[in-house]
């Protein structure tokens, strides 16, 4: 029977490693997604190297200090593990960009201003960041139920591709540019009210 998240996240904390394999296959697609969308809302342009740098540093970022941060989760706090997964991952995305922008600017002040870096989030950005990994919730549920099928399967079971074809009786190539379009509508910054204009 497969576990779900919060009893796969529990015995991943007890160095389980056949868990933490599950737990990564589960959750890559998720962690590339929130680095995907963090990196993008950065003004930044992000290489494939870097993007896949920001990656692999959130999953050793999840391993260190005997799974701190994956410790830190809490399931009464009304997030997912899902939730709390994304915030780590967003978390270390904002902490390469500082130091990205860091090694990029120029002037002396703007140095001075961008070398405070600390390394866990405040208070605000937590919440921030909880905010954001629960909106991304949001627009997962508002997916049609085909979209949210492939959300699971793709993002969170982290199936090939070819699995993922096979499984919804679609063509590989559509998978790539399902990726493309569902990654689009969870990045894309939330749409504002606009008035509707009267027209006699």
């Amino acid at each position: 029977m497969e576990l779900d998240d919060s009893e796969l996240l529990a015995r991943v904390i007890t160095g389980d490693e056949a868990a933490w394999r599950c737990f990564f296959r589960r959750f890559r697609g998720l962690v590339a997604a929130c680095v995907l969308k963090t990196g993008g809302r950065s003004g930044l342009r992000l290489s494939a190297e870097e993007m896949s740098d920001i990656s692999q540093a959130t999953w050793l970022r999840m391993v260190d200090r005997d799974f701190h941060r994956l410790r830190m989760y809490r399931p009464d706090a009304n997030a997912s593990v899902a939730t709390w997964v994304g915030i780590i991952a967003s978390s270390c995305t904002r902490d390469y960009l500082r130091r990205l922008r860091r090694e990029r600017v120029e002037s002396g002040v703007e140095l001075e201003l961008l070398s405070v870096e600390s390394k866990e989030p405040s208070a605000a950005e937590r919440l921030e960041l909880i905010e954001e990994g629960l909106e991304l919730e949001r627009r997962v549920a508002s997916l049609s139920a085909r979209d949210r099928e492939f959300v699971e399967l793709y993002f969170r079971c982290g199936l090939a591709p070819a699995e993922v074809a096979e499984k919804m009786g679609i063509s590989v190539r559509s998978v790539y540019t399902k990726t493309y379009k569902i990654t689009a509508k969870l990045s894309s910054e939330p749409e504002t009210s606009r008035p509707v204009s009267s027209t006699s």
